[in-house]
């Protein structure tokens, strides 16, 4: 049986400025991608939180993305997201499309 996951990235963090990259791909590695491998939806809330450092955004969203790029939009989903978040979420896919390429 799947599940869904919800995680609401101020409360989780506890902050509304998300810098600890390697917080961020501790939490993705070991809660997103399972829930992820075992069919379920993780939709990531970025309400009330002001911006990211590049770090955060490449150890835990590029990491994710380059295994789960063809869940983006269906089963890993992105909500209240600042136009600096998407950037910086865009940015993480860029990153993760590159390594194709290497």
């Amino acid at each position: 049986m799947s599940s869904n996951l919800e995680v609401h990235m101020h409360s989780r963090f506890d902050t509304t400025f998300l810098g600890d990259g390697s917080e961020g791909n501790r939490y993705c590695t070991t809660v997103v991608a399972p829930v992820l491998e075992a069919g379920g939806t993780v939709t990531f809330d970025f309400e009330g939180i002001e911006g990211m450092t590049d770090s955060f955004a490449n150890a835990a969203f590029a990491n994710l993305f380059e295994k789960q790029r063809s869940l983006i939009g269906t089963r890993l989903l992105f909500k209240g997201c600042s136009p600096l978040v998407k950037d910086f979420l865009a940015s993480a896919l860029a990153m993760a499309r590159s390594r194709d390429i290497e």
